[in-house]
């Protein structure tokens, strides 16, 4: 897919001002972390902080979302990795040959690697965590407050929150790979709720990118209406529905969850 992406694809996609800024960033070394994802592309450029960048190529056009104000506009971020794509392709690494090299690592290296990643981010430990299942659903709202936590009186940036969720997001889909839906499904939730509660409380100094919320909330719907258990625990996601979209910030931020509310009707 990315290999249709021509240097007219490119020019086109942004004006002349964010073309050439994002020309600079990438003759800047600035596109770290370059990865050819199952659907796209991925990177880290680097530009007033860390800015993560996805595109993807649907039907001719391009589509991308980034983590800086632009969100899913064209941003110079996105136009950067596109010309890094352009001048090297195989410098983006592919999470197929990725998915292959770790499933080759003997099995004593890559615990050897995990313990060392627990100690040097140690919110990684709760991907395996000891307790039974029912004592990690509880802990879910928990470590997502922790994760989310803003000292009274103060903002934070989105760049700050969007960091924070890096974690609690890959865990959902973690989560969701073990079949433990309601708890990928109330991980995914309790995000939700805390963002959009920042939102309503104005604890953020900026905005998030536009569309963040959404694929979220996106995540959340999906892994709620694939719960093979969803009748069970129909009234407690009766419960997060309604919560969720009472927040004043939820229309704005296209949390509409309007496939799920069918499947509750």
């Amino acid at each position: 897919m990315p290999a249709r992406i021509t240097p007219l694809d490119v020019k086109n996609y942004a004006d002349n001002d964010v073309y050439e800024c994002g020309k600079q960033i990438f003759e800047n070394n600035l596109v770290k972390y370059r990865f050819q994802t199952d659907y796209g592309l991925k990177a880290t450029v680097r530009d007033n902080g860390n800015n993560v960048v996805e595109m993807v190529v649907e039907d001719g056009q391009l589509f991308g979302r980034c983590t800086c104000a632009a969100g899913s506009r064209p941003c110079k971020h996105k136009v950067a990795m596109l010309l890094a794509w352009l001048a090297g392709p195989g410098s983006f690494i592919s999470f197929s040959t990725l998915r292959k090299t770790i499933r080759d690592i003997d099995k004593n290296t890559l615990v050897e690697l995990y313990v060392n990643l627990a100690e040097a981010m140690p919110e990684l430990s709760s991907f395996f965590a000891h307790e039974s299942a029912q004592q990690e659903l509880h802990k879910i709202p928990r470590d997502v407050a922790l994760a989310l936590e803003i000292p009274a009186g103060e903002k934070v940036g989105s760049f700050e929150v969007i960091e924070a969720c890096k974690i609690l997001l890959v865990r959902a889909r973690y989560l969701r790979h073990e079949n433990k839906w309601e708890h990928a499904r109330t991980l995914l939730f309790e995000i939700l709720h805390c963002l959009l509660k920042l939102l309503v409380h104005n604890r953020l100094d900026q905005s998030l990118p536009e569309g963040y919320l959404a694929d979220i909330a996106d995540s959340y719907e999906e892994t709620t209406l694939s719960d093979p258990d969803f009748d069970i625990h129909r009234q407690a996601i009766r419960a997060e529905y309604d919560m969720l979209i009472s927040h004043p910030a939820a229309e704005n931020e296209g949390v509409y969850l309007e496939q799920l509310v069918g499947r509750l009707k």
